[in-house]
């Protein structure tokens, strides 16, 4: 199999991986999975494309230039989305603490962005990196 095709079955099955961990810690609430949580389900699907691409035509040939794009889009959108839940949920927590009092505060310590979130980050931004690296 071509590295370029191998780096993007990487980076595009870790964001598949991460769709079921943990994307937000939440007190009360426990952890929320990725394929929970609002878009979830999107992400893991512009995921799956890319591992879709990587593995259909001549494995031994890089990718298509059509199908690079494609996969770059869907990756580079990926991981603008999960920084983009990490920065809201961050936004969302600040508020928590500063209306609810003491409770809010115990809530805004004790929450956080989980390893999938991040992880849909590294990945989403890694498939048009291999793209490019390894094109």
């Amino acid at each position: 199999m071509h590295k370029q095709r191998i780096a993007t079955l990487i980076s595009a099955s870790l964001g598949i991986l991460a769709c079921f961990l943990p994307w937000f810690n939440v007190p009360l609430f426990g952890s929320i999975a990725g394929v929970r949580a609002d878009g979830g389900s999107v992400l893991l699907a512009a995921f799956a494309l890319p591992v879709l691409i990587a593995l259909l035509g001549e494995r031994k040939c890089p990718i298509p230039i059509a199908l690079v794009a494609v996969a770059s889009i869907l990756g580079t959108v990926a991981g603008a989305e999960g920084l983009l839940k990490i920065i809201d949920f961050n936004q969302a927590l600040g508020k928590v603490g500063d209306s609810a009092g003491v409770f809010g505060e115990a809530i805004r310590s004790a929450a956080s962005v989980g390893i999938g979130l991040y992880l849909v980050v590294a990945a989403g931004f890694g498939i048009p990196v291999s793209q490019r690296v390894l094109g």
